[in-house]
């Protein structure tokens, strides 16, 4: 299936309240496109409805490699990630991502 099919399919999962077959297009989105920021927002947010913690925070470790430090909004990404930990209790790796989260932005505005 193309890009805009994948995107138009979870968009309709994600409207007719479908969050579980929402969560599977955008993942299969990412696994092609792991820097799409848009898309690992929705799925984050989407397994935050489900409850999903475990796959939440891990989703987020799955495409975070692929992320050059560099590149706009991965702090944002760090900031996700940073979440994630802490709704899985693993409260010191969080602050330390979030340390790096906050780090990332400031060094991006300073570059720009």
């Amino acid at each position: 299936m193309t890009l805009p099919k994948l995107w138009h399919c979870g968009e309709l999962n994600a409207c007719f309240r479908n969050i579980d077959r929402a969560c599977d297009t955008w993942e299969q989105i990412l696994y092609d496109h792991p820097t799409d920021a848009f898309v690992a927002r929705l799925l984050h947010n989407g397994y935050y409805f489900l409850g999903a913690n475990e796959t939440m925070r891990d989703s987020v470790a799955r495409i975070l490699p692929e992320w050059p430090t560099s590149r706009p909004l991965y702090g944002y990404l760090l900031g996700m990630y940073a979440f994630g930990l802490c709704e899985t209790k693993n409260f010191d790796k969080a602050a330390v991502m979030a340390h790096k989260a906050s780090c990332s932005a400031v060094i991006v505005c300073l570059n720009a």
